[in-house]
């Protein structure tokens, strides 16, 4: 695996979040999340560190033997989104989702 390089994302504004007490909906042990909205450049420049990472541990797991038969690697969805108020209309942020 790649080296871990530790991150702080730029400052925005927290959606949904389990800082003080984690969530406990999907997993008993409890979870810490956060969803950042972040706009503008701030937003692509941490999509393109994020699509960087992805595309890094995809290349050293195709270079795992156990993998090298495999036609597809099937890949989790990136962790942002396009921001949507409750109507559904984009508003034009990017919603990150953090977990740990």
């Amino acid at each position: 695996m790649a080296d871990r390089k530790i991150l702080t994302t730029p400052r925005g504004v927290a959606k949904f979040y389990h800082l003080v007490k984690p969530s406990t909906k999907f997993d008993p042990e409890g979870v810490y999340t956060v969803s950042l909205l972040l706009e503008g450049q701030e937003a692509a420049d941490l999509i393109e560190i994020i699509d960087q990472a992805i595309e890094d541990n995809l290349t050293e797991i195709r270079k795992d033997p156990k993998y090298a038969k495999a036609k597809k690697i099937k890949e989790n969805d990136p962790p942002y989104k396009d921001d949507t108020d409750k109507e559904g209309n984009e508003t034009g942020k990017t919603l990150f989702n953090f977990k740990q």
